[in-house]
């Protein structure tokens, strides 16, 4: 009995890493875009809603839906911003502007994905390097946020920048050492900004 070939499912590749791009809506060369948007999360004077960041669809699809008053009994998501006026020269036009962000395949055969921190290249040949950027989080004195690798080729949304939204934000990180801690004084510097790197192998 013959089958008809067009009816069959194709089959989706069951390899190639999936991570998120901050900073920038295009994926490294050879990686998939799954989807590209703006980042999003907490109010950073709120106390509760979500502690990480999220890459937000430009167009969401709404299922059933009640309007409410904004304090209502919800969880609340703003968009984000880069506050950087006193970072590298090279991204200080960033402050202000709200980050866009790519969730990406990596090429079929790489299975794990790491971020490292404090680094900006990955730990051997075998791994490739996604990207390199800067650690950044919400400022140390406001609620808690994740630390992410926004990637040092920041790409803003369009049209946003001219006004201080405030939503959820976005600085860089810097270390604190202590003398006979486990960040040592001698390799981590007080002051400088933080790199970091996200490999797939």
């Amino acid at each position: 009995m013959e089958t008809d070939s067009s009816q069959e499912t194709p089959t989706p590749p069951s390899d190639g890493v999936i991570y998120t791009r901050w900073g920038n809506d295009v994926c490294p060369e050879d990686a998939e875009l799954i989807y590209s948007g703006s980042i999003g999360g907490a109010r950073y004077t709120h106390t509760g809603s979500g502690s990480n960041h999220l890459c937000m669809p430009d167009e969401p699809i709404y299922d059933e839906v009640t309007a409410s008053s904004v304090d209502d009994g919800r969880a609340l998501l703003y968009s984000s911003e880069y506050e950087v006026s006193n970072g590298p020269s090279r991204i200080r036009p960033m402050h202000n502007h709200s980050p866009t962000c790519a969730v990406c395949r990596a090429p079929s055969g790489r299975t794990s994905k790491l971020m490292i921190p404090a680094r900006n290249v990955c730990p051997s040949q075998e791994w490739r390097l996604e990207y390199a950027g800067y650690l950044m989080a919400d400022y140390h004195g406001y609620k808690k946020s994740e630390f992410i690798c926004v990637d040092r080729e920041m790409v803003p949304k369009a049209g946003t920048g001219e006004e201080n939204q405030n939503g959820a934000l976005l600085y860089m990180t810097e270390v604190r050492c202590l003398a006979g801690g486990g960040l040592d004084c001698g390799s981590y510097i007080d002051g400088y900004e933080l790199t970091c790197a996200v490999c797939t192998i």
